[in-house]
């Protein structure tokens, strides 16, 4: 045992040692408290992303809806002025689109799918200069899926 012992004991250069601080003892409240902490913590962070995840999707929702509508009401509109093939009254309804709305660009196609009319919708308070090119149309795109945006 004295073996053991010696392998045991500070060096004699040792002065103060790291090793000799008492144990850390949390009695029972300490730990209830903590652990009360701690969900409370987790249920506010939870209920806070099940909130953000729910107003993302929401406003998603939200968006398409409000695009399918206006997409509604221009090929509604727009649908006389390309029977009669009247350019002036396609610009016409283009320009009557808001700025402050959610389009950003409005094509008018016809049958055989090539743009008739074209409006980009952008805040007049940008200047020209800052404004990025948006890409151009391809000539055929694929046709639309009933009841997709």
């Amino acid at each position: 045992m004295k073996l053991f012992r010696r392998h045991l004991t500070p060096l004699a250069t040792d002065t103060t040692s790291s090793l000799n601080l008492p144990p850390l003892r949390m009695g029972l409240l300490t730990k209830l408290n903590l652990l009360t902490i701690g969900l409370i913590s987790l249920t506010a962070i939870a209920t806070t992303g099940f909130h953000l995840w729910q107003q993302w999707r929401d406003d998603s929702t939200e968006l398409r809806q409000r695009g399918a509508t206006a997409l509604t009401m221009l090929a509604e509109l727009s649908e006389f002025g390309l029977y009669t093939n009247n350019r002036a009254y396609l610009d016409a309804i283009l320009d009557s689109l808001s700025a402050e709305g959610d389009l950003a660009y409005a094509v008018v196609v016809d049958a055989r799918r090539e743009p008739v009319a074209t409006r980009r919708i952008a805040d007049s308070s940008e200047p020209r200069s800052r404004r990025r090119c948006l890409p151009r149309c391809s000539c055929r795109p694929s046709e639309p899926r009933p009841a997709r945006i």
